[in-house]
């Protein structure tokens, strides 16, 4: 029929300079034919962690793009486990490249903080996103909460048959706030 018919995943791994990365190429499909979208490259790293500066294991995300002969760091992610309170939560830091395609920098552009909750009786899993102003030093940058998702599973009536179907919830809460709540 021509249209979006589905998309691909080619996931393998190989070894590079002593380390095992997992690669992650993604393709459209349309009228048949696969359409190179990006791939991603996962490994663990050392690295220090912007929210404190202190060196951490961490999963790193990179999303590359291809334009032609030119290979574009697009996005790089470190993902790690920490407290911030009493709670456990997982941080994804978001680095977005700027600058010279060949030879892209990269800075902090946005935070997620991901943990779990009970509300009213229900699981919830939140997920607060920050957007990252000002220093990119480690511990100076001003990190603004923009939106909280609330996400949960439950029955409702969600085609208007009458019967209750199990349905993912997403609530989210547009924020602008100065400060870390």
């Amino acid at each position: 029929n021509g249209g979006l018919i589905d998309s691909i995943q080619y996931i393998y791994k190989k070894v590079e300079n002593g380390i095992v990365k997992q690669f992650i190429e993604n393709y459209a499909i349309l009228a048949n034919k696969d359409y190179f979208e990006n791939y991603q490259v996962i490994y663990y790293s050392k690295v220090n962690v912007n929210y404190d500066g202190s060196e951490r294991t961490v999963r790193v995300v990179e999303t590359y793009y291809i334009f032609g002969e030119l290979k574009y760091l697009d996005v790089k992610q470190f993902i790690y486990y920490d407290t911030r309170g009493d709670k456990l939560v997982q941080v994804v830091e978001n680095y977005t490249s700027y600058g010279d395609a060949n030879n892209p920098e990269t800075f902090l552009s946005s935070v997620q903080y991901i943990y779990n909750i009970v509300e009213n009786g229900k699981a919830i899993r939140v997920v607060d996103n920050y957007d990252v102003i000002g220093s990119q030093a480690p511990g100076d940058g001003q990190y603004i909460h923009t939106t909280r998702d609330k996400i949960y599973w439950e029955y409702k009536d969600a085609d208007g048959d009458g019967a209750s179907e199990l349905v993912r919830v997403t609530v989210t809460y547009d924020r602008i706030s100065l400060n870390d709540e």
